[in-house]
This record gives structure tokens, sequence and C-alpha cells, in this order.
């Protein structure tokens, strides 16, 4: 797709992620179901690829983002996938130090990213059956005065299955993009955005909707109150769930873990029980979980397991510059070339999600909000100008460009 003779001012990159067990809300008639680039086809995903460096960085960030994100009790749930996603799609409008700082941070591959991402689309799809649904979707809302470059909306069509929908910014484009969040997750995220800078000028959309129940449910029968301990000193009544089940398991010097499948097997959910007084996150270093992965194996445990529903709402632009991602929030610094031959820098990343455990399965949803506006140039010092030398000169009529006089100057004359 060619860009368009627009002006601009901001782009808005969002991502949303979903998993439920619940039944779905019938897509908006109103609303598209997908949105395509004309004439630039999605590439046929090559599932066969290696994806450890995606799952590396995903790790890697999300490790980050549970000891970051501040919250107000000891409870959190973050999507890096959703980070991830949202800002795949950012990094590929961008260059320099900028895309080396988001590679660096964020745990992206430098190379091959499109291809990576595109795979991984194709090989989480392969994961639906009559239990377990997957379903990624991108789109991109453009202002209709906003120049964009061609070659970056070509690979997100490409790479990401993101087209082009053109509208005005910030009306109605807040309540299409919402609109359209709503439809792709199936109600769960009705309502992403509060506004629309009145600079916005772009939003690139992406929804991850996962339906999935376990492949050996809890029998609610079983579950029964029991005790849990936050604190040494502090413990609460809750819904405890019984099961005993063949499934992965290992243990070692102060942990343990399970991983739960889903059905068909494609997807589990792990559970990390650290020792007491044990930071839980240190088990989710990517380190730690290639460990528990590679010590798993399939064994008959006793599991016990509470209900559980979390929901966490994060600003992560100061995590981001934390982690060392700088100059992409930084308005003179920011180097998104690829994206528009406007200046933009990220002013917000803001990410919601929540996550409910019980005996059918997991529902669970994310989203991602990427704000961006329009950055400022270097400032240049005034230029100098000294006629110590001999110059040439003109008296021009601007109207026309016609000189009527013209000279040169070699030894001027002093007016007295």
């Amino acid at each position: 797709m060619k860009s368009r003779p627009l002006t601009a001012a901001a782009c808005v990159a969002v991502l949303v992620t979903l998993v439920g067990c619940g039944d779905t809300h019938a897509p908006r008639a109103s609303m598209p179901d997908e949105l395509r680039a004309k004439g630039v086809d999605r590439v046929v995903a090559d599932t066969s690829l290696d994806f450890s460096t995606l799952a590396d960085g995903n790790r890697r960030l999300g490790y980050a983002l549970v000891r970051h994100v501040p919250r107000s009790d000891a409870n959190v749930v973050v999507s890096p996938l959703s980070l991830s996603y949202a800002m795949a799609m950012v990094r590929e409008g961008s260059a320099g130090k900028t895309a080396s700082q988001m590679d660096r941070t964020l745990g992206l591959p430098s190379t091959g990213r499109g291809q990576l991402y595109n795979g991984l689309s194709g090989s989480l799809g392969r994961a639906n059956s009559n239990l377990v649904e997957v379903r990624l979707t991108d789109g991109v809302f453009v202002d209709k005065r906003l120049p964009v470059v061609a070659g970056y909306l070509d690979t997100l069509a490409r790479y990401y299955g993101a087209g082009v929908e053109q509208t005005t910014f910030p009306s109605p484009a807040l309540d299409q993009i919402n609109g359209w969040v709503d439809n792709h997750t199936s109600g769960r995220i009705p309502h992403l955005l509060d506004h629309l800078d009145p600079d916005a000028r772009m939003a690139l959309v992406n929804t991850l909707y996962l339906k999935a129940r376990w492949a050996v449910p809890f029998d609610p029968d079983k579950t029964e109150n029991g005790a849990f301990h936050a604190t040494p000193r502090r413990s609460q009544i809750v819904h405890m769930m019984a099961l005993t089940s063949s499934v992965p398991y290992a243990a070692g010097p102060g942990w343990q873990v399970i991983a739960l499948p889903y059905a068909g097997g494609r997807l589990s959910m792990w559970i990390m029980l650290p020792g007491a007084g044990m930071d839980p996150a240190t088990l989710l270093t990517s380190a730690a979980m290639a460990s528990e992965q590679q010590a798993m194996s399939a064994q008959t445990v006793d599991i016990e397991l509470p209900r559980w529903s979390i929901d966490t709402s994060a600003a992560l632009k100061p995590v981001l510059e934390q982690l060392g991602m700088s100059d992409a929030f930084d308005p003179s610094r920011a180097d998104f070339s690829k994206m528009s031959p406007e200046r933009l820098f990220i002013a917000t990343v803001a990410q919601q999600a929540s996550i409910t455990v019980g005996e059918k399965g997991t529902e669970a949803a994310a989203a991602t909000a990427v704000v961006m506006k329009p950055g400022a140039g270097q400032v240049q010092p005034n230029p100098s100008f000294t006629a110590d030398h001999p110059f040439a000169f003109a008296v021009v009529d601007n109207a026309s460009g016609v000189p009527l006089f013209e000279g040169t100057v070699a030894h001027p004359t002093t007016v007295g």
C-alpha cells in the first residue's frame, strides 16, 4: 500500500490478548471481521522455524514486568506476549539506536523478526480444536491526514496480517478502535481506550483470543474451602480445587513445578511453587524456566490449586525506561523514520490484564497500548554568515524571480 499525502501528529499502537473458557459473543455486524491491505497478501507462515529466541525474549520480558510493574498488593498478572507483539509492530518502523534499544530491552529478534512472529501466529493457530480456540487478528487505523511509509505498511500486512482502515482521529477513530477490540476479544475488553489525544493519528491493534479447557478438568464436587497462607502471619480461606492426575512435574531445592495441560496438549499452564519465604518471581527467570522444563517428567500428582482471579493495570513507560529503552520515549532522540516522515516518539505504554482460573479452564485478557506523538527535531545553532571576503549579489524580483541587478564585490567601498 502506498502512503497518502496526509499531515501527522501521533501514532497509537495497541495489542490485546485474551484467554477464555466462557461462551463468546457474536461479532458485531457493523465491524469488519478482518482488515487487509489492498494488493499485499500475508506470507505463508513457516511453522517449522525455531522459536527459541522468541521464547527466551518473552520469558525475560515477563520476568522483568513481574518484578517492576507497580502494584498495590502481591498479586500481578502481565502479558509479555501482548507487549511483545505490540512493540514488534512498532519496532518495524524504528531505526538506529532506538531500534537497538527496543531489541535489547524487549528481547525482540533483530533479524527475521517478521518471519518469526508470522510463524508463531500460524503455529498457535494449529492448537485449534473443538475445545481450544486460538485466534490472532491485527488491524491498523490511520488518520486520513497522516503520511505513512508504504514499505512499513507492507511489512505489517505481510508478516502481521495487518490491513489498513482510514478514518478520522480522534473521532470516530476512538469508537472504531474500541469497537474493533471489543469485537475481536468477544466482549472481554469492551473499552480499551478512554480517549485519544487530539494529536493521535494512527492505531496498530492486535487481538489474541484463546478459549481453552483443561485436558483433565477439576471435579467441582471436590472443591472445598481451604486455608491459603499469604504470609507466615496472614491466612485466608479460599476455594481449593483438587485433582489427582498424571502431569509433567519437577522438584528442586526449594521449589516444585507442574504443567497443567489444556485440551489437545499443545498449551499448558505452569504452576511454580517456591519454598516458604522464597520470592515466586525467581522461578520465572528464563534460565529457571528452561531448567524447570528440562527437569519435568510425567508423574501422578495429587494437586490442590485455588481458584483465583487477578486484575492488573500498569503504566509501562517508566518500567521500560528503567530497563534501558530510553531513546524511544525521547522526543528529540526517537527514530521511527521507517514508520512515517513525521517525527514520532512513544509517549505512553499501558497494559491491562486479568486472569480467572477455575475447574473447567482458564479465562484471561490483556490489552497493551503504545501511544506515539509528534517528536521534536534536534535544536540546531543559528547559522553564521560573515561577508568578510569577496561575494556576489543580485537584486531580484521575488514575484517573478527576475534579477534586476547582479554583481560581485571584491573591494567594498565605505559609505560616507
